[in-house]
C-alpha cells in the first residue's frame, strides 16, 4: 500500500502503452509514480513517447489525467555525462540511501538487475490491486503515512467517523486527540492541504458538548502549530458505519476508526474505488452545512 515506483522516463513507449502504464497508478490502486527529477520527469517522458499528428493533444490529456497518481520526489539529482543512464544511477542511489522508491522499472536496468516496464505491466507480482489495502500499525504516525498522498493532492479533506470523540468519562481522550493533532501537522507539512472538515455523530456531540468540541479543536490546532489551517465541522443525525478520510480526489476507509488502538495492534485500511467514493462524497458533502471554528 502507498508504494512509490520509479519509472525510467527515458523508456521509449507508444502512446497506448503509456496510457495503460499510467492507468495502473493513482488513489484507486494505492500506488504512485515518483516524478524524479522533480519538475522534469513529465517533460522527459513526454519527449520519449512516440506520437504523430493529433496524438500530441491526446498525450497532453493522458498526462494531465494521470497527475493524481504522480508525486514529486525532491531528492537531489546529479547531472552526469552518461545520459540516459544518468536517471538510473540517480534513482538507484536514492533508493539505496533512503528507500525513496519501493521499486524501479527500466528497460535499460540490467546492470542493476531491475525489472522492465513489461514486467510491471504483465507480471502478476506487480498487479496494481495488490496495493489497495493493508493492515497497518494502529498509531498516529502510521495513519498519517497512509493518508499523506491524499494530503499532497487535496486542498480540502474530510474525516467522517461516527464514533470519533475527543473526550471520554475520564476527560480528554488522548488516543484520538493525538491522531487528530498528527493529521493537522501532516496537512501542514504537505504544503497543499488548507482545510479539514470533521463529520461527527449527534449522539456523541450533543448540544451541551458542542462548545467543548470547539474549544478542543482550537487547542489541537494550536498544538499542531498550523495557524493557517481552516477547520470546520458538521454534526449528523445519521451516519454510516464506515470510517473514512476522503477528498474529491480519493479516500480511505479505516475499519477500526481513527485512534491509537490498544485493543488491536493493527488497523485494516484500504483505498476507495471511485464507485465507493462518489456516494460517500455525496452523502457527507453535498448540501451539508458546516461550522467553522
Amino acid at each position: 500500500m502507498n508504494e512509490v515506483f520509479g519509472i525510467d522516463p527515458n523508456t521509449k513507449l507508444e502512446l497506448k502503452e503509456l496510457q495503460v502504464l499510467l492507468n495502473t497508478f493513482g488513489f484507486k490502486y494505492g500506488r504512485f509514480i515518483g516524478a524524479y527529477p522533480e519538475g522534469d520527469w513529465l517533460n522527459i517522458i513526454k519527449k520519449n513517447t512516440k506520437v504523430s499528428g493529433f496524438d500530441e493533444s491526446r498525450l497532453i490529456s493522458i498526462l494531465e489525467n494521470a497527475r493524481d497518481g504522480i508525486i514529486s520526489i525532491k531528492n537531489q539529482y546529479r547531472i552526469s555525462n552518461d545520459y540516459p543512464h544518468e536517471w538510473l544511477e540517480n534513482s538507484v542511489n536514492i533508493k539505496t540511501q533512503n528507500s525513496t522508491f519501493d521499486q524501479i522499472f527500466s528497460n535499460n536496468g540490467k546492470k542493476y538487475n531491475l525489472p522492465s516496464i513489461d514486467d510491471l505491466l504483465l507480471n502478476e507480482k506487480y498487479d496494481p490491486t495488490l496495493s489497495i489495502g493493508d493492515f497497518i500499525p494502529a498509531t498516529s504516525k502510521s495513519y498519517c503515512n497512509a493518508i499523506y498522498p491524499l494530503l499532497l493532492k487535496s486542498t480540502e479533506i474530510h474525516i467522517a467517523d461516527q464514533y470519533f470523540e475527543l473526550w471520554n468519562q475520564y476527560g480528554i481522550d488522548r488516543r484520538k486527540w493525538e491522531v487528530l493533532r498528527s493529521i493537522f501537522e501532516a496537512a501542514h507539512h504537505s504544503g497543499r492541504c488548507e482545510k479539514i472538515f470533521l463529520h461527527l455523530n449527534a449522539k456523541s456531540v450533543t448540544q451541551n458538548l458542542e462548545n467543548l468540541l470547539i474549544d478542543y479543536l482550537r487547542d489541537i490546532k494550536t498544538e499542531s502549530k498550523f495557524s493557517e489551517l481552516s477547520v470546520a465541522y458538521c454534526i449528523h443525525k445519521d451516519m454510516s458505519h464506515g470510517r473514512y478520510i476522503f477528498s474529491i480526489k480519493g479516500g480511505l476507509q479505516f475499519d477500526y476508526g481513527l485512534e491509537i488502538n490498544r485493543k488491536y495492534s493493527t488497523n485494516h485500511v484500504h483505498w476507495l474505488s471511485k464507485k465507493e467514493l462518489d456516494p460517500i462524497f455525496d452523502i457527507y458533502v453535498e448540501k451539508m452545512i458546516f461550522k467553522n471554528i
